[in-house]
């Protein structure tokens, strides 16, 4: 793990404090996501992944207007104390509402159906609004050395809140009320976003008298619009676009064979958390390990694109095994490594990519990318699935040369962000 130089201690203990919140919170919500997806079934997983696109469409705009009119420093906190009260209302909804109004068996179901798709887009949404932040706060150069160990966080959060979910799922008498837990981690993440946006670099584009990230993004039109107008005019923001629609489809071909699995083993409410929980812990504990001891080195000796390109890889060999023993113990080694590699050296490198672009890029095309293209890709993801007949063997015939293709975007991508961090270097294309 790199020095911490002096000006740089307590923007990075602000951002890790965060997103160690965050990431507690997520994972102590997404093992209830999961099984409330497969209560009837893992076969209406691919429904509920085109169902969160549909909300993606709602929240995509109203998350880029808020943009627009709310100072930065502003908007990070305002998310997730606004996400914090969604899951407050939902523990309401499922543990409280049932004592005043009769719930039949096809309320509850929707209700958790609900909630399924609302926090899938609350797991993306958190994420991408304070590494937008932290963008706007390190240099490129600084994010090379820090990201890593930040991400490290994440990781952090995430096994607190597998080792919280795991444990609690089988021994409360009511498993959702961990969701008032994550909507408490949720306001004091909220807290330290607000410390962490102080240190704000300040973008060349803002007046020169604005205070960096004390005034809304300078957007001209919609700003939805502008954040797609940006992403088809710049070849590199497209290509991590097709990077992420890449990574999506092919993560969401192997989470619905995980469901498929998982649901053959026949366990109740809390067990199917339980287990959930424990398959997320082993990733948290795995990517911890990569993020703080090698993410710095492997970018450093390989590159930002080698880094991007050995996630698609494993998911080739991943795919290649799974098609000949198809049991839930190669599934769980699968998707430990897959993870593994994705939180702790694709992901970071991959919010590398954005640290020399102007800030509205930062937030408005970002915002595009992570939100819609990755929600997108599940939708894509699911239905191809579908159409295969959702066989294991059907979906890895188009997978494995659909990763192979993926891997190519790495390295090129590495290219470009070289090229925007150093323009005379070589001139861009």
């Amino acid at each position: 793990m790199s020095t911490l130089q002096p000006n740089e201690r307590r923007p990075f203990l602000w951002g890790f404090f965060a997103f160690f919140l965050l990431f507690f919170a997520w994972y102590t919500v997404r093992p209830v996501r999961e099984a409330m997806g497969i209560q009837r079934g893992a076969g209406d997983l691919p429904g509920l992944m085109i169902a969160t696109v549909v909300l993606t469409l709602i929240t995509n705009p109203l998350l880029a207007k808020l943009a627009g009119r709310w100072p930065r420093a502003v908007l990070v906190r305002r998310i997730y104390r606004f996400l914090a009260w969604n899951l407050v209302a939902f523990h309401a909804t499922f543990v409280f509402l049932p004592s005043f109004v009769t719930f039949g068996e096809d309320t509850t179901l929707w209700l958790g159906f609900g909630l399924y798709s609302w926090v899938s887009i609350f797991s993306v949404l958190i994420g991408s609004v304070l590494w937008s932040l932290l963008s706007e706060v390190f240099t490129p150069a600084q994010a090379k050395r820090l990201f890593g160990p930040l991400a490290a966080a994440c990781s952090l959060g995430g096994l607190a809140g597998s080792a919280v979910a795991g444990t609690l799922a089988t021994r409360l008498d009511e498993p959702l009320h961990m969701l008032l837990l994550a909507a408490l981690l949720l306001e004091l993440a909220a807290q330290s976003s607000r410390r962490l946006a102080a240190y704000s670099r300040k973008d060349e584009s803002e007046p020169s008298d604005a205070k960096a990230g004390a005034a809304p993004l300078q957007v001209q039109g919609n700003p939805l619009t502008a954040g797609l107008r940006m992403t088809l005019a710049s070849p590199y923001l497209q290509g991590i676009g097709g990077y992420v629609l890449l990574h999506t489809i092919v993560g969401t071909w192997v989470y619905l064979i995980q469901g498929t699995i998982i649901d053959a083993l026949e366990a109740d409410l809390g067990g199917d958390i339980q287990r959930f929980a424990w398959l997320d812990g082993m990733v948290n504990a795995a990517s911890l390990v990569v993020q703080l001891f090698a993410v710095e080195r492997v970018v450093r000796r390989i590159g930002i694109g080698w880094s991007l390109a050995g996630l698609p890889l494993v998911c080739t060999a991943g795919f290649a095994v799974l098609v000949v023993s198809p049991t839930y113990a190669v599934l769980a080694a699968f998707q430990t490594l897959r993870r593994t590699v994705n939180y702790g050296i694709a992901k970071p490198a991959r919010e590398m990519l954005f640290a020399p672009l102007r800030t509205d890029e930062k937030y408005l095309a970002k915002n595009l990318i992570d939100l819609f293209l990755y929600r997108l890709g599940d939708s894509l993801g699911a239905v191809s699935k579908v159409l295969l007949a959702g066989t294991l063997g059907g979906v890895a015939t188009i997978a494995i040369p659909v990763c192979v293709a993926w891997a190519t975007l790495g390295p090129w991508l590495g290219r470009r962000n070289a090229q925007l961090e150093d323009p005379e270097s070589e001139k861009l294309a």
